[in-house]
Protein backbone atom coordinates (compact mmCIF):
# COMPACT_ATOMS: atom_id res chain seq x y z
CA UNK A 1 0.00 0.00 0.00
CA UNK A 2 0.88 3.66 -0.19
CA UNK A 3 3.09 4.79 2.31
CA UNK A 4 1.96 7.51 4.25
CA UNK A 5 3.27 10.72 6.50
CA UNK A 6 4.97 8.83 9.61
CA UNK A 7 5.56 5.77 8.17
CA UNK A 8 8.78 4.91 9.26
CA UNK A 9 10.91 7.03 12.05
CA UNK A 10 13.16 4.52 13.17
CA UNK A 11 16.12 5.76 11.75
CA UNK A 12 18.00 8.66 13.25
CA UNK A 13 17.64 11.30 11.04
CA UNK A 14 20.35 14.31 9.56
CA UNK A 15 19.38 17.37 8.70
CA UNK A 16 20.16 17.67 4.87
CA UNK A 17 17.97 17.80 1.91
CA UNK A 18 19.23 14.45 0.30
CA UNK A 19 16.35 12.63 1.17
CA UNK A 20 13.72 14.40 -0.27
CA UNK A 21 14.63 13.18 -4.26
CA UNK A 22 14.86 9.74 -2.46
CA UNK A 23 11.76 10.18 -1.25
CA UNK A 24 9.62 11.30 -4.50
CA UNK A 25 11.30 8.44 -5.78
CA UNK A 26 9.55 5.99 -3.27
CA UNK A 27 6.13 7.20 -3.28
CA UNK A 28 6.44 6.87 -7.11
CA UNK A 29 7.25 3.15 -6.84
CA UNK A 30 4.50 2.49 -3.96
CA UNK A 31 1.59 4.11 -6.07
CA UNK A 32 2.90 2.11 -9.15
CA UNK A 33 2.61 -0.97 -7.47
CA UNK A 34 -0.49 0.00 -6.37
CA UNK A 35 -1.85 0.40 -9.60
CA UNK A 36 -0.78 -2.96 -11.12
CA UNK A 37 -2.20 -4.60 -8.32
CA UNK A 38 -4.95 -2.89 -9.03
CA UNK A 39 -5.25 -4.08 -12.75
CA UNK A 40 -4.02 -7.71 -11.64
CA UNK A 41 -6.82 -7.97 -8.88
CA UNK A 42 -9.40 -7.53 -11.50
CA UNK A 43 -8.16 -11.01 -13.09
CA UNK A 44 -6.43 -12.99 -10.45
CA UNK A 45 -7.08 -14.02 -6.80
CA UNK A 46 -5.84 -11.19 -4.45
CA UNK A 47 -4.22 -13.78 -2.26
CA UNK A 48 -2.27 -14.90 -4.57
CA UNK A 49 -1.07 -11.40 -5.85
CA UNK A 50 -0.26 -11.14 -1.44
CA UNK A 51 1.77 -13.71 -1.55
CA UNK A 52 3.75 -13.02 -4.51
CA UNK A 53 4.30 -9.38 -3.59
CA UNK A 54 5.21 -10.20 -0.25
CA UNK A 55 7.61 -12.95 -1.46
CA UNK A 56 9.07 -11.24 -3.69
CA UNK A 57 9.83 -8.63 -1.36
CA UNK A 58 11.24 -10.97 1.55
CA UNK A 59 13.58 -11.98 -1.39
CA UNK A 60 15.02 -8.54 -2.39
CA UNK A 61 15.49 -7.76 1.41
CA UNK A 62 17.98 -10.97 2.09
CA UNK A 63 19.35 -10.59 -0.79
CA UNK A 64 20.40 -6.79 -0.44
CA UNK A 65 21.25 -7.67 3.75
CA UNK A 66 22.68 -11.11 3.18
CA UNK A 67 25.22 -9.43 -0.34
CA UNK A 68 27.05 -6.67 2.00
CA UNK A 69 28.93 -7.76 4.60
CA UNK A 70 28.17 -5.17 7.02
CA UNK A 71 24.61 -5.92 6.84
CA UNK A 72 24.74 -9.52 7.57
CA UNK A 73 24.67 -8.91 11.59
CA UNK A 74 21.52 -7.41 11.43
CA UNK A 75 19.76 -10.46 10.84
CA UNK A 76 19.44 -11.16 14.22
CA UNK A 77 16.78 -9.18 16.16
CA UNK A 78 16.86 -8.34 19.37
CA UNK A 79 13.20 -7.81 19.44
CA UNK A 80 12.10 -10.57 17.09
CA UNK A 81 8.74 -11.27 18.69
CA UNK A 82 7.23 -7.18 17.96
CA UNK A 83 9.38 -7.74 14.50
CA UNK A 84 6.89 -10.50 13.84
CA UNK A 85 3.96 -8.85 14.71
CA UNK A 86 5.00 -5.91 13.02
CA UNK A 87 5.10 -8.12 9.92
CA UNK A 88 1.59 -9.61 11.09
CA UNK A 89 0.41 -5.94 10.82
CA UNK A 90 1.46 -5.61 7.04
CA UNK A 91 0.52 -8.24 5.95
CA UNK A 92 -3.10 -7.19 7.54
CA UNK A 93 -3.06 -4.05 6.24
CA UNK A 94 -1.97 -4.74 2.62
CA UNK A 95 -4.83 -7.67 2.55
CA UNK A 96 -7.19 -5.41 2.98
CA UNK A 97 -5.95 -2.46 1.20
CA UNK A 98 -5.74 -5.04 -2.02
CA UNK A 99 -9.60 -6.21 -1.41
CA UNK A 100 -9.99 -2.57 -1.23
CA UNK A 101 -8.43 -2.24 -4.58
CA UNK A 102 -10.77 -4.85 -6.46
CA UNK A 103 -14.01 -2.47 -5.24
CA UNK A 104 -12.87 1.29 -4.97
CA UNK A 105 -12.10 3.77 -6.73
CA UNK A 106 -7.65 4.12 -6.82
CA UNK A 107 -7.77 7.58 -5.62
CA UNK A 108 -10.39 6.79 -2.81
CA UNK A 109 -8.64 4.11 -1.37
CA UNK A 110 -5.59 5.76 -1.47
CA UNK A 111 -6.57 9.05 0.23
CA UNK A 112 -8.32 6.72 3.16
CA UNK A 113 -5.32 5.37 3.84
CA UNK A 114 -3.59 9.06 3.99
CA UNK A 115 -6.07 9.31 7.41
CA UNK A 116 -3.11 6.66 8.85
CA UNK A 117 -1.19 9.44 10.34
CA UNK A 118 -3.95 11.01 12.16
CA UNK A 119 -5.39 8.05 13.76
CA UNK A 120 -1.16 7.59 14.51
CA UNK A 121 -1.99 10.51 16.87
CA UNK A 122 -4.79 8.77 18.05
CA UNK A 123 -3.51 5.80 18.68
CA UNK A 124 0.11 6.86 20.14
CA UNK A 125 -2.06 8.34 23.56
CA UNK A 126 -3.98 5.12 24.19
CA UNK A 127 -0.61 2.80 22.92
CA UNK A 128 2.03 5.41 24.50
CA UNK A 129 0.38 7.44 26.54
CA UNK A 130 1.70 10.54 24.87
CA UNK A 131 0.34 13.69 25.68
CA UNK A 132 -1.94 15.91 22.41
CA UNK A 133 -2.85 19.27 22.95
CA UNK A 134 -6.30 20.98 22.09
CA UNK A 135 -4.81 22.15 18.70
CA UNK A 136 -3.81 18.63 17.51
CA UNK A 137 -6.80 17.20 18.43
CA UNK A 138 -8.68 19.58 16.06
CA UNK A 139 -6.43 18.93 13.66
CA UNK A 140 -7.35 15.14 13.80
CA UNK A 141 -11.47 15.96 14.14
CA UNK A 142 -11.01 17.77 11.16
CA UNK A 143 -8.90 14.55 9.46
CA UNK A 144 -11.89 12.41 10.54
CA UNK A 145 -14.76 14.90 8.64
CA UNK A 146 -12.58 14.42 5.61
CA UNK A 147 -12.66 10.75 6.09
CA UNK A 148 -16.51 10.78 6.57
CA UNK A 149 -16.79 12.98 3.43
CA UNK A 150 -15.04 10.69 0.96
CA UNK A 151 -17.36 7.81 2.78
CA UNK A 152 -20.23 9.42 1.79
CA UNK A 153 -22.70 7.99 4.21
CA UNK A 154 -25.92 8.79 3.01
CA UNK A 155 -24.97 10.18 -0.24
CA UNK A 156 -24.36 6.34 -1.84
CA UNK A 157 -21.85 5.02 0.89
CA UNK A 158 -20.24 2.27 -0.59
CA UNK A 159 -19.22 -0.51 2.36
CA UNK A 160 -16.20 -1.46 0.19
CA UNK A 161 -14.90 1.93 2.11
CA UNK A 162 -14.10 -0.24 4.85
CA UNK A 163 -11.38 -2.17 3.33
CA UNK A 164 -9.91 1.44 3.38
CA UNK A 165 -10.81 2.18 6.58
CA UNK A 166 -9.27 -0.96 8.21
CA UNK A 167 -6.56 -0.61 6.02
CA UNK A 168 -5.75 3.15 7.46
CA UNK A 169 -6.15 1.96 11.03
CA UNK A 170 -4.24 -1.31 11.16
CA UNK A 171 -1.51 0.48 9.34
CA UNK A 172 -1.43 3.22 12.27
CA UNK A 173 -0.90 0.73 14.64
CA UNK A 174 1.84 -0.36 12.55
CA UNK A 175 3.21 2.63 12.55
CA UNK A 176 3.38 2.65 16.05
CA UNK A 177 5.21 -0.74 16.36
CA UNK A 178 7.68 0.32 14.20
CA UNK A 179 8.43 3.38 16.95
CA UNK A 180 8.46 1.29 19.12
CA UNK A 181 11.51 -0.85 17.71
CA UNK A 182 13.67 2.26 16.93
CA UNK A 183 15.61 1.60 20.28
CA UNK A 184 16.01 -2.14 20.05
CA UNK A 185 16.74 -2.68 16.50
CA UNK A 186 18.74 -1.23 13.60
CA UNK A 187 16.40 -0.15 10.54
CA UNK A 188 18.14 -2.66 8.39
CA UNK A 189 16.99 -5.20 10.88
CA UNK A 190 13.47 -4.14 10.64
CA UNK A 191 13.60 -3.75 6.85
CA UNK A 192 14.61 -7.63 6.64
CA UNK A 193 11.95 -8.85 9.07
CA UNK A 194 9.48 -6.83 7.36
CA UNK A 195 7.75 -9.36 4.46
CA UNK A 196 8.58 -12.22 6.61
CA UNK A 197 5.00 -13.19 8.01
CA UNK A 198 3.48 -12.25 4.78
CA UNK A 199 5.17 -14.74 2.53
CA UNK A 200 5.44 -17.25 5.28
CA UNK A 201 1.14 -17.23 6.06
CA UNK A 202 0.16 -16.48 2.79
CA UNK A 203 2.45 -19.30 1.03
CA UNK A 204 0.04 -21.58 3.20
CA UNK A 205 -3.16 -19.86 1.80
CA UNK A 206 -1.47 -21.07 -1.91
CA UNK A 207 -3.21 -24.50 -2.29
CA UNK A 208 -6.70 -22.96 -1.67
CA UNK A 209 -6.58 -19.40 -4.04
CA UNK A 210 -3.71 -20.24 -6.43
CA UNK A 211 -4.56 -20.11 -10.09
CA UNK A 212 -1.99 -20.37 -12.73
CA UNK A 213 -1.73 -16.84 -14.30
CA UNK A 214 -0.98 -15.58 -17.83
CA UNK A 215 2.72 -15.12 -18.47
CA UNK A 216 1.99 -11.55 -19.24
CA UNK A 217 0.28 -11.46 -15.50
CA UNK A 218 2.77 -13.71 -14.37
CA UNK A 219 5.93 -11.14 -15.12
CA UNK A 220 3.63 -8.77 -13.88
CA UNK A 221 3.12 -9.83 -10.83
CA UNK A 222 7.04 -10.03 -9.89
CA UNK A 223 6.59 -6.43 -9.74
CA UNK A 224 4.84 -5.32 -6.78
CA UNK A 225 7.44 -7.45 -4.64
CA UNK A 226 9.98 -5.70 -6.44
CA UNK A 227 8.40 -2.36 -6.07
CA UNK A 228 7.71 -3.13 -2.37
CA UNK A 229 10.41 -4.27 -1.16
CA UNK A 230 12.80 -1.46 -3.26
CA UNK A 231 10.65 1.18 -2.07
CA UNK A 232 10.94 0.39 1.81
CA UNK A 233 14.79 0.15 1.45
CA UNK A 234 14.60 3.59 -0.26
CA UNK A 235 12.52 4.71 2.27
CA UNK A 236 15.32 4.26 4.74
CA UNK A 237 17.73 5.42 2.73
CA UNK A 238 15.78 8.80 2.60
CA UNK A 239 15.79 9.31 6.27
CA UNK A 240 18.84 8.68 6.86
CA UNK A 241 19.64 11.99 5.05
CA UNK A 242 16.79 14.27 6.08
CA UNK A 243 14.73 15.18 8.96
CA UNK A 244 11.67 13.03 9.08
CA UNK A 245 9.76 16.48 9.49
CA UNK A 246 11.01 18.12 6.59
CA UNK A 247 9.98 14.29 4.25
CA UNK A 248 6.30 14.15 5.75
CA UNK A 249 4.58 16.91 3.65
CA UNK A 250 5.75 15.00 0.74
CA UNK A 251 4.25 12.11 1.52
CA UNK A 252 0.73 13.62 0.31
CA UNK A 253 2.06 13.62 -3.10
CA UNK A 254 0.63 9.96 -3.68
CA UNK A 255 -2.89 11.63 -3.31
CA UNK A 256 -1.60 13.63 -6.63
CA UNK A 257 -0.12 10.58 -8.54
CA UNK A 258 -3.39 8.53 -7.25
CA UNK A 259 -5.30 10.70 -8.73
CA UNK A 260 -3.93 11.03 -11.84
CA UNK A 261 -3.49 7.26 -12.69
CA UNK A 262 -6.81 6.52 -11.41
CA UNK A 263 -8.15 8.70 -14.42
CA UNK A 264 -5.38 8.03 -16.93
CA UNK A 265 -4.94 4.02 -16.32
CA UNK A 266 -8.65 3.29 -15.17
CA UNK A 267 -10.92 6.25 -16.11
CA UNK A 268 -12.03 7.08 -12.88
CA UNK A 269 -13.12 10.47 -12.01
CA UNK A 270 -12.82 12.00 -8.85
CA UNK A 271 -16.22 13.58 -7.37
CA UNK A 272 -16.92 16.86 -5.17
CA UNK A 273 -16.60 14.23 -2.04
CA UNK A 274 -13.25 13.46 -3.21
CA UNK A 275 -11.65 16.79 -3.61
CA UNK A 276 -13.20 18.42 -0.15
CA UNK A 277 -12.45 14.68 1.74
CA UNK A 278 -8.70 15.05 -0.08
CA UNK A 279 -8.63 18.55 1.00
CA UNK A 280 -9.61 18.36 4.76
CA UNK A 281 -7.58 15.38 5.43
CA UNK A 282 -4.47 16.92 3.47
CA UNK A 283 -5.24 20.33 5.32
CA UNK A 284 -5.28 18.11 9.04
CA UNK A 285 -2.15 16.37 8.17
CA UNK A 286 -0.30 19.49 7.33
CA UNK A 287 -1.78 21.15 10.33
CA UNK A 288 -0.76 18.01 12.91
CA UNK A 289 2.49 18.06 11.03
CA UNK A 290 3.20 21.47 11.70
CA UNK A 291 1.96 21.63 15.09
CA UNK A 292 4.50 18.36 15.98
CA UNK A 293 7.58 19.92 14.32
CA UNK A 294 6.98 23.01 16.73
CA UNK A 295 6.59 21.29 20.05
CA UNK A 296 10.03 19.14 18.78
CA UNK A 297 11.54 22.76 18.70
CA UNK A 298 10.12 24.33 21.72
CA UNK A 299 11.36 20.77 23.39
CA UNK A 300 14.56 21.38 21.99
CA UNK A 301 14.66 24.99 22.85
CA UNK A 302 14.06 23.94 26.83
CA UNK A 303 16.26 20.94 26.51
CA UNK A 304 19.19 22.97 25.47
Amino acid sequence: MSASASAHTATPARSGHGGIVLILVTLLLFVSMDTLVKDLVQRNPAPVLIWLRFLVHMVVAAAIVLAVPRFRPFVRSKALGRQLVRSALLMTTTTTFFFGLLYLKFADLVILTQAAPLMVVVLSVVLLGEKVGPRRWLGVLVGFVGVVVILKPGFGFEWASLFGLASAVIYAVYQIMTRSLSGADHTMTTFFYTASVGAVVMAAAMPFFWVTPTWTDALLMLLPGIFGGTGHLLLIMAFARSEASLLAPFFYTVIVWATLLGWAVFGEVPDIFTFVGAGLVVAAGFYVWHRERRLMKMRGQVGG
